[in-house]
């Protein structure tokens, strides 16, 4: 509201998940952005799961983009292990945004990989899920969908691709010794920071 009213060209982001549109408030902010106008731009992973239920056992339908419909608010539902995909609906919203048509709304549709509870991927307490299904969706990494496609057009090779993971794997191992070396810190400073 404060970009709108200041009259700038800066908008409000807000991401939550499938779960999360199970919640009052999020209907109300709907509401009131679609009213107002707001410059806003709701930004919803859908990963088909919320704590340890499937979408289905929640929900009369898995597209929460209906919400949106149900608001009068436009939107774009897109695959969102594609990374471009992503990018293009996310600039054409913000162009809508930006141009005073008030908020949209992006469904990114995705899978939760691992457990809520759990790091492994085949276990999520209460959760029915198949490994063949987690499978399927880790043959659409986001990440592996567009380095692939970089390098088939081009614009990315297996060299460069090779020398980043090392980069990163370094940065990565570096900042994990670390941590790992560093003492706990004090009992006392558990406070420090909160309100009260």
């Amino acid at each position: 509201m404060a970009a709108k009213m200041q009259k700038t060209d800066g908008i409000g982001v807000a991401y939550i998940g499938d779960g999360a549109v199970e919640e009052g408030v999020v209907h109300e902010s709907f509401n009131l952005a679609k009213i107002q106008k707001a410059p806003m731009l709701f930004v919803v992973e859908n990963n088909l799961f919320a704590s340890h239920m499937h979408i289905s056992l929640r929900q009369p339908s898995d597209m929460i983009s209906r919400f949106a419909v149900a608001n009068d608010i436009p939107y774009e539902l897109v695959d969102g292990n594609d990374v471009v995909a992503v990018v293009k609906a996310a600039k054409r919203l913000i162009g809508d945004i930006r141009s005073g048509k008030g908020p949209r709304l992006l469904e990114l549709v995705t899978y939760r990989w691992y457990g809520h509870v759990d790091w492994r991927d085949d276990v999520d307490v209460g959760v029915d899920r198949s490994m063949n299904d987690i499978e399927n969706w880790k043959a659409r990494d986001p990440i592996a969908r567009l380095s692939k496609s970089m390098i088939e057009a081009g614009l990315w090779s297996y060299d460069q691709e090779g020398t980043l993971d090392k980069t990163l794997d370094n940065e990565i191992a570096k900042a994990w010794s670390k941590a790992m070396g560093d003492p706990y810190p004090d009992a006392e400073v558990t406070l420090h920071y909160v309100f009260n």
